[in-house]
């Protein structure tokens, strides 16, 4: 059943979704059309959508990487292109983060938050026509590369995701 079919953000592609414990709501952020770029957050409760609002400037955002980071709670974002670079987002507010070094510009990207160790995971993307295949990890605002013996082969539009009951970092696709 479509729900609140009147209220629906716009149509898009390139955004991501989260849930926000400390809303209780989940969150879709970013994305583009063909004839926009949206630099804006909506919150579904279950029955309707609401606007979020920002007190800040809002980088553009689509097919770049962001995830709730539970522990802290913020969002955690990588950006590409002329935005590029680490972001948080806390309450209202983003804050492009002074890092270095951080992985290469990229899109198409994973990115997941792994509670355990505190820290936010990325995996792979596209980077100029070329897929990628590096991983990399970042806490307190610092990343490192993150060295592995065994490293899936280099892809991009995968999806990475903490699995709770395992306790550990998915990759699919």
């Amino acid at each position: 059943t479509m729900r609140c079919p009147v209220c629906n953000p716009a149509g898009r592609a390139g955004f991501q979704m989260f849930y926000d414990p400390s809303l209780g709501k989940v969150v879709i952020f970013g994305g583009a059309s063909s004839n926009a770029t949206y630099h804006e957050a909506w919150a579904w409760d279950g029955q309707s959508w609401s606007q979020l609002p920002f007190d800040s400037q809002v980088p553009d955002f689509s097919n770049d990487g962001l995830v709730y980071d539970k522990a802290h709670q913020r969002v955690v974002a990588f950006l590409n292109e002329s935005w590029g670079g680490t972001w948080i987002w806390k309450g209202l507010t983003w804050t492009k983060q002074a890092v270095n070094p951080q992985p290469p510009s990229r899109g198409y990207f994973g990115l997941a938050y792994d509670p355990d160790q505190d820290r936010t995971f990325l995996f792979g993307g596209l980077s100029d026509d070329t897929a990628l295949n590096d991983k990399w990890a970042v806490r307190n605002n610092a990343w490192i590369q993150v060295p592995s013996p065994l490293t899936p082969p280099a892809r991009s539009g995968t999806v990475l995701f903490y699995d709770s009951v395992i306790k550990k970092i998915i990759l699919y696709g």
